[in-house]
């Protein structure tokens, strides 16, 4: 779930600061509170029927060695709804008190899981979303160009963690509001130097071992930060025949990819 820092009520022009900084900062706060306020089990057993796993970053289980399956154990995104209910009473809106009524955008295909996710807000935290539904070609567009207060939009996996860090997390990203005024919006969804400075290490990094520590530093700082509200890794329903060797590491949600399967 993206959510707009260049809007009120979640406002962060500068995630360039230390984290307990950004912790002091009304729009930050308010944020944090949505993610926090995500009860990503409940959302997978309404909205997916329990196919995927909650997701607090950009690298999924289709990375294999460079997922971090400890990550929902610590991020500052982790479910904790007292605490959620804490920093959005703290951001000035007690129980969603004086919480601007927003918007969220997603495609026609979304709608129904986008709905449990306004649903479990407006339970949780007491604000009201209304969600709006475009084809993906208008979408994409208010989302290039940043005209939009929340967003429901998901992308692939990959193999190669550049497929979550370098696409989506860098100030440069392709899809970081790309089409937006940068007179008006200096960056996009999202900018922070250091992830940055991660994100081309690792890129450059031979070392497996070193390069997974990068990637998963990078991962940790975007959740942290709340360069987005994560909310799941999607899990592909796969029937295929006893005779084909399908290797676990072809099966990536939302591609096809037959370079390892063989007959036996």
């Amino acid at each position: 779930i993206w959510i707009n820092p260049w809007r009120e009520p979640f406002k962060v022009t500068d995630f360039n600061k230390p984290l307990a900084d950004l912790m002091e900062e009304p729009g930050f706060k308010a944020r944090l509170a949505i993610a926090k306020a995500l009860d990503r089990d409940l959302y997978l057993k309404r909205a997916q029927f329990g196919r995927g796993v909650p997701a607090y970053g950009t690298i999924n289980p289709a990375m294999g060695y460079f997922f971090d399956d400890t990550l929902g154990e610590s991020s500052n995104q982790r479910f904790d709804l007292a605490e959620a209910q804490r920093l959005l009473a703290e951001a000035g809106f007690p129980k969603g008190e004086g919480f601007p009524k927003l918007q969220m955008l997603t495609i026609p295909s979304n709608r129904r899981e986008s709905q449990v996710v306004v649903n479990i807000l407006k339970v949780n935290l007491g604000i009201e979303i209304e969600l709006i539904t475009k084809d993906f070609p208008v979408l994409i567009d208010d989302f290039d160009t940043m005209n939009w207060d929340l967003v429901r939009l998901g992308s692939g996996g990959d193999y190669d963690p550049d497929d979550g860090l370098v696409d989506w997390m860098l100030t440069s990203s392709k899809f970081n509001g790309r089409k937006r005024d940068k007179a008006q919006y200096p960056f996009g969804f999202f900018s922070e130097q250091e992830v940055d400075a991660l994100i081309e290490q690792q890129r450059q990094e031979a070392d497996l071992e070193k390069r997974k520590a990068l990637v998963q530093q990078a991962n940790r700082l975007t959740s942290d930060k709340v360069a987005s509200a994560f909310l799941y890794h999607p899990s592909n329903v796969l029937v295929y025949h006893k005779q084909v060797n399908f290797p676990k590491s072809s099966r990536i949600p939302g591609l096809i990819d037959l370079d390892r399967v063989s007959l036996g």
